[in-house]
């Protein structure tokens, strides 16, 4: 149907002066998924396959169709795919004057995990230098503790109240087992710990007010507000029907904060990964109720609120001040190992030499849990 609106670049001010040397740009860009193909050795129902291939975007069921398809005709079928691809729409941009402010959010998500005793003891092996079977086998050993065995090497007054708290864990009522901690005056430790849970995807908001002084300047207004809802909205799968099934996603942004001086251009703040336009707010004459001579409105204003693709890592900080490596997606290591040398980006060998010697460590990690799994299984295989 179309990527463009057909009437940009857009721009206000539109008179061009030396206060518009300071900007905000906002660039359309659209994200082209990969596309497969597929090859059928069956001449006979080639065309009919081809037929449904055509279609299968738009059909739900196009997948068992295909496969029915296949059967009856007894041949076999390749595909083929090319990779994605991010393309940058010529003319869909708008240089915006810079706003009053530019807040950047940036969160880490942490909670809490209770270890509880086996937990505590198997992380205080393994932090020991102990291995990761030795930790499991630690963590076993203190779930299946009896009393007795517990307060092994406690002795004085605590004994008794230590035991009644260790017992009341195995009885299925909670409020006994409540009742219990609070006549013994005593609580099992739970060995909370702070667990890295991941990171927040920032998210922005900007807010213009248009104030029009001409026919031109108030058409400009217009189409800046197109232009973001043009690209904010999502296409339709298949389009022009009467229903759909499914939509593409919408375009996403490329947004710079940009200070001119003597032809030197800048970036202002921290940069901004790619970003889906999340809300449009339009408020017309928000103070008046005055009109020009045309019916436009005097006032315009204009909130937009962006997230962006992905949350960021210390990788993305390394490499703001290098566009074509902060704004993609993760590659293979080889694709940016090339990258990376390409743009002569200082440390980038050294980080992925490091990063290649944690997965080393990881798969040694995994080996010792699969190993202890298998040993698990041999005393108990009876219950597995």
């Amino acid at each position: 149907m179309g990527n463009s609106t057909d009437r940009g670049p857009y721009r206000f001010p539109i008179d061009s002066h030396d206060q518009c040397n300071s900007r905000i740009s906002f660039q359309a860009i659209e994200i082209i998924p990969p596309s497969f193909d597929m090859h059928f050795t069956t001449p006979s129902s080639a065309a009919e396959i081809a037929g449904s291939a055509g279609n299968m975007a738009g059909d739900p069921y196009a997948e068992s169709r295909f496969a029915a398809l296949r059967d009856a005709a007894g041949g076999s079928f390749s595909t083929s795919h090319t990779p994605m691809k991010t393309a940058v729409l010529g003319g869909e941009k708008a240089d915006l004057y810079l706003p009053v402010n530019f807040a950047v959010n940036e969160g880490l998500n942490y909670g809490n995990a209770e270890l509880g005793a086996a937990g505590g003891a198997m992380a205080g092996a393994i932090q020991s230098g102990q291995s990761l079977n030795s930790g499991m086998m630690a963590a076993l050993e203190e779930g299946g503790k009896g009393i007795t065995d517990f307060f092994k090497g406690i002795s004085g007054g605590d004994v008794s109240r230590l035991a009644a708290a260790r017992g009341s864990q195995y009885i299925p009522v909670q409020g006994m087992r409540d009742a219990v901690g609070i006549a013994a005056r005593i609580t099992m430790n739970p060995n909370v710990r702070t667990k890295f849970n991941g990171v927040n995807i920032r998210e922005y908001a900007f807010q213009f007010k248009f104030i029009p002084k001409s026919a031109q300047e108030s058409q400009a207004v217009k189409d800046i507000i197109r232009f973001f809802r043009f690209h904010a909205y999502p296409e339709e799968i298949p389009p022009g029907k009467s229903f759909s099934v499914a939509f593409n996603y919408p375009n996403m942004f490329k947004i710079r904060l940009l200070s001119q001086n003597n032809g030197v251009v800048r970036h202002i703040g921290t940069p901004i990964k790619f970003a889906y336009l999340r809300t449009i707010s339009h408020v017309y004459n928000a103070t008046s109720a005055v009109l020009h001579a045309d019916g436009a409105p005097t006032e315009i204003d204009l909130t937009l609120n962006f997230v962006e693709f992905k949350p960021i890592s210390r990788q993305d900080v390394r490499a703001e001040d290098d566009d074509v490596m902060f704004d993609g997606e993760n590659a293979s290591l080889n694709t940016l190992l090339q990258l990376g040398n390409q743009f002569n980006i200082p440390g980038f060998n050294n980080m992925f030499s490091g990063l290649n010697q944690g997965l080393s460590q990881v798969t040694g990690i995994i080996n010792q849990a699969q190993g202890f799994v298998s040993n698990i299984k041999s005393v108990f295989g009876g219950f597995f």
